[in-house]
Formats: structure tokens, C-alpha cells, sequence
């Protein structure tokens, strides 16, 4: 999924939206850069009823970078989602949500 960055700080990417059993978890999300990313700052927020984790990341050149994020599910019937955000206004560029991996790393 890719997505223009031009414009006001907003929301780019809402999703996926998926559900989880209770217990420890990673998430490695992969992202991709155009060149015309500059410094542009972007925060990945992890949610449901209540926030579960939060990524900030500074966007300096071009390029696929992962990011990983530890979350504990407790309510498994409530749905998970994350958030990617530009945390500032953007002349120009794209940015793609490549994948997002999820590992289960141990019951509570």
C-alpha cells in the first residue's frame, strides 16, 4: 500500500485492524521511503480500547526499514490497530506500508 505524504500532518495509514490471543507480542512493521523523504519525522501508534505501544521514527533517505514493537494483549476480544502518522507537514514524497509481521513471544 503506498501513499502520498503532501500535505498537513495526518494519519497515512489506519490498519490492519486484526485480533490477537492474550499474551506477549512482537510487531515488525516495514516501511518504504521515496527519495524525497527528508527528515520527516512519523510516529506508529499500536491500539485498541487503550494504547498498547507507540513507534517514533525519523525518515532521512530512501529506502525499506523494519521497526519493532513489544505489545501485551489482555482483552484478546478487542481489535488491534495501528496508526501511521506524519508528525509534520510534507511538500512532497511517499511512503509504503509494506508488511507487518507478527510473533508471539510468550503467554502473560
Amino acid at each position: 500500500m503506498i501513499s502520498e505524504v503532501t500535505g498537513r500532518a495526518r494519519i497515512i495509514f489506519y490498519g490492519p485492524y486484526f485480533h490477537l490471543p492474550s499474551g506477549r507480542w512482537k510487531l515488525r512493521i516495514s516501511l518504504g521511503f521515496s527519495h524525497e523523504i527528508r527528515s520527516l519525522p512519523l510516529n506508529i501508534q499500536i491500539v485498541s480500547t487503550t494504547s498498547l505501544g507507540e513507534v517514533r521514527i525519523l525518515a532521512e533517505r530512501a529506502g525499506i526499514f523494519a521497526v519493532d514493537c513489544e505489545i501485551v494483549i489482555t482483552a484478546p476480544h478487542e481489535p488491534v490497530e495501528i496508526r501511521t502518522m506524519n508528525e509534520q507537514g510534507a511538500i512532497e514524497g511517499h511512503i509504503a506500508l509494506a508488511s507487518v509481521e507478527i510473533i508471539h513471544l510468550a503467554d502473560q
